[in-house]
């Protein structure tokens, strides 16, 4: 008995690094602020699905967010959330645009 626990157990937690843990969601989103480091990015959301031109892409499943992180040497300058539907570059540039029109 002690056996087939520890063997479940061993599983679970194989499973739970492999799929990442887990730990995007709006919830931990909302923790990132701008300046931040990339590293402590990676601490709080884990692994990027996607890399594109200074930007980490982040999407969850169920329920549905997609994220930005946009970094300008090598610190936060911007982010985006959806519930809609996935981030793609389009949004990126028109978030970069909108931030140097205002300044």
């Amino acid at each position: 008995m002690r056996r087939w626990a520890l063997s479940a157990l061993t599983g679970m937690m194989v499973a739970g690094l492999l799929s990442g843990c887990g730990r995007f969601s709006r919830e931990m989103y909302d923790t990132i602020f701008h300046g931040q480091l990339q590293s402590e990015v990676r601490s709080k959301l884990g692994r990027p699905d996607r890399t594109v031109d200074n930007a980490w892409i982040y999407v969850r499943r169920r329920p549905f967010g997609s994220a930005a992180i946009l970094f300008e040497n090598g610190e936060v300058c911007g982010k985006i959330w959806s519930d809609t539907k996935p981030i793609d570059l389009e949004a990126i540039e028109r978030y970069r645009r909108g931030k140097s029109d205002k300044q």
